[in-house]
């Protein structure tokens, strides 16, 4: 069995079967099966809402080295790219902080996606250690 577990920033944490099945429960849920390419997601009150379409590409991402954003909020891009590559990303700007990203990386380093993200948002990054602060072309 190959499944990931991954935290959706404020949804609570998205769980999707590659192979195998796997039995997802809570305290307060007697949960589903998941069988593979399926996917569930458990809300932050412990309830196992299974979802009617199948695991989509960024789910199911992980297994093949991919970091895949579709519409993501900045929340989200900020917690996968601390997950995937140590890096906490700082956006202090409201309306950057707004954006949103569709985009896919391919075992790529840490700067590729920095570059990458920047540009589709009409920014720039300031690398300090392991801290990312990323501001608006505008405000610079």
């Amino acid at each position: 069995t190959v499944f990931g577990v991954r935290e959706d920033e404020g949804a609570g944490v998205v769980v999707a079967v590659t192979e195998g099945s796997v039995r997802v429960t809570t305290a307060t849920d007697s949960g589903v099966v998941l069988n593979a390419g399926r996917a569930v997601t458990v809300s932050m009150d412990g309830r196992v809402r299974p979802r009617a379409e199948a695991a989509t590409p960024a789910d199911l991402a992980w297994a093949t080295g991919e970091l895949v954003f579709r519409d993501a909020p900045m929340a989200r891009v900020q917690a996968d790219l601390r997950r995937w590559y140590g890096v906490v990303l700082l956006v202090p700007q409201p309306e950057l902080a707004q954006r949103r990203l569709t985009a896919t990386f391919r075992r790529d380093s840490r700067e590729q996606v920095l570059t990458v993200l920047s540009l589709s948002l009409g920014a720039t990054y300031e690398v300090r250690g392991d801290t990312a602060v990323l501001r608006s072309r505008a405000a610079r």
